[in-house]
């Protein structure tokens, strides 16, 4: 009798208990995209959420959070981004920044670190994500955010992807263990012909080498301040690097 007690009472108490415990991830229709709000102290703020084509609650998958240049916005960066991206199932976040820019679109402010970490953790709700595959990256101003947030939550993100962005070496002293930074991606693309090739790229690549972190460095030759052409077949290059898919 104790033991039949035990088959029909505790083992179904234990079941109920760990899918209680379970998270509850929201349905999303597979190759689809959504608007997600931010509500932080500097007001209500906008974020991109792209869904690939064979999405499937039941797995997790790797995020990629794009962050745009000044005076660019969230929906054409995610269109940058997002035909790759869906190729190789990668969810895709693109905030936008929270400043206007007079006749174009926005920029990144003081409160853009607040506001992009509330919308991971949002994103991280609502999709099981994998914690070792958080990538962060960026162009322009975006890809300088990228470097500041990737070199400050070392623990949160695995890869860096800078292209055309200015790097401050004194971001590194953020980084209270440099041993966070053995093995961790980081994916600098830089035009040849801008005044800071040598100043910010090749300088990047310099300290995050002397760190042991793993580098893939590319030059664009003669080509300023952009992506060399055809854009998505760098993108694709940059998701693959991240990803370790050859």
């Amino acid at each position: 009798m104790r033991i039949l007690f035990v088959v029909k009472f505790i083992i179904p108490i234990a079941i109920f208990s760990i899918l209680a415990c379970s998270p509850s991830y929201q349905a999303f229709e597979p190759n689809s995209t959504h608007v997600l709000e931010v509500v932080s102290d500097s007001g209500r703020n906008l974020a991109l959420l792209s869904i690939p084509s064979n999405y499937s609650s039941s797995r997790t998958w790797p995020l990629f959070i794009a962050l745009h240049g000044y005076g660019d916005r969230a929906d054409a960066f995610l269109d940058l981004w997002k035909p790759a991206a869906d190729s190789l199932g990668i969810i895709v976040l693109v905030p936008q920044g929270e400043k206007a820019v007079p006749g174009a679109g926005w920029s990144w402010t003081t409160g853009s670190e607040k506001n992009i970490r509330m919308a991971i953790d949002e994103v991280q709700k609502k999709i099981p994500i994998a914690s070792r595959q958080i990538f962060i990256g960026g162009f322009s101003a975006g890809g300088s955010l990228s470097y500041y947030l990737g070199l400050k939550y070392p623990h949160v993100f695995s890869g860096i992807v800078a292209l055309g962005a200015s790097f401050d070496p004194k971001s590194l002293t953020s980084i209270q263990n440099s041993q966070l930074l053995q093995g961790k991606k980081i994916y600098i693309g830089h035009g040849m012909l801008e005044d800071n090739f040598e100043s910010s790229a090749l300088v990047a690549e310099s300290e995050f080498k002397k760190l042991g972190a793993s580098i893939s460095m590319n030059p664009y030759k003669e080509i300023a301040h952009t992506l060399p052409e055809p854009k998505r077949h760098e993108i694709e290059k940059i998701l693959k690097f991240l990803l370790d898919i050859d």
